[in-house]
């Protein structure tokens, strides 16, 4: 009877292990598809320009312009690619987080990882606030992607002495050991110091409207460390790094309503004129 318990055990074990293995592979396909189709697209073309028959300089110049391109408008690797991290995005109202809450959400997805988000996208688990730090969301050593819209809301680094006693900050502590990516959005840069803090120096992004609509512009923040001359204390800078980025995101409009009222207060009242 023990023995064949312990077979049992083992068996499921196996299959268990069976299952990791079929997803990380197919993961690492998906992944390496992508990353292969990018490259194709941006180095192809540059082989053929070197070999068609102009002018050396105008060859460079038409390599430059069409890598330029890419770069900016295809190449979203610093983004989609998936690494146990916290990111934190901010702009005004209508720059476009909801937007690239739900392209993020649809690229995780589809490197077969799973989506735990507090408002509602298609395709991802409802996440409720004091679910952070209270349960186990690594999935069995799987990982995955958390995004959280407004979270200045819940984050407020004014409000920082509720979520010193919450258990929020005990998951951004350990959202590495979980194998979890954090995508938060914000309105501002208002968000509590010690989730800025563990997003580092690559993951503070900034979003803007260009006035095209479906086009989100995105741009990555460097946070450089300072030390005053006069007292010796470090002090925090901020730069751009790197190009600015657009993403098309009409695809992913119907995965969500940009108007969802589900964060909203829900008691009525009954309103007198004056």
């Amino acid at each position: 009877m023990v023995l064949a318990l312990i077979l049992l055990l083992a068996k499921q074990v196996q299959i268990i292990d069976t299952i990791k293995l079929h997803l990380n592979s197919k993961r690492s396909k998906a992944l390496r598809t992508s990353h292969i189709k990018l490259y194709t697209l941006k180095y192809v073309p540059l082989i053929v320009f070197l070999c068609l028959n102009l002018n050396f300089f105008l060859k460079l110049i038409l390599c430059a312009f069409w890598w330029l391109i890419i770069t900016m408008f295809f190449d979203h690797r610093i983004i989609t690619d998936f690494k146990p991290t916290i990111r934190i995005w901010f702009g005004v109202p209508g720059s476009g987080k909801t937007s690239m809450a739900a392209y993020l959400t649809k690229q995780s997805i589809k490197l077969g990882y799973n989506v735990l988000s507090n408002v509602e996208i298609n395709g991802a688990y409802k996440l409720d606030p004091d679910d952070l730090g209270k349960y186990d969301m690594s999935f069995d050593g799987d990982g995955c992607h958390v995004v959280y819209d407004e979270g200045s809301i819940d984050f407020d680094n004014r409000n920082f002495k509720s979520f010193a006693q919450s258990d929020k900050p005990m998951y951004f502590a350990l959202h590495r050991h979980m194998n979890n990516r954090v995508d938060v959005f914000s309105q501002g840069y208002d968000i509590d110091k010690r989730i800025r803090d563990r997003a580092g120096s690559g993951g503070l992004f900034h979003l803007r409207k260009i006035g095209i609509p479906g086009i989100v512009s995105y741009r990555r923040i460097k946070k450089v460390l300072f030390i005053n001359k006069d007292d010796k204390q470090m002090i925090d800078g901020f730069e751009f790094a790197g190009l600015p980025r657009f993403v098309y995101t009409r695809s992913v409009w119907n995965s969500f309503d940009t108007l969802d009222m589900s964060l909203c207060p829900t008691k009525k009242k009954e309103w007198v004129k004056w």
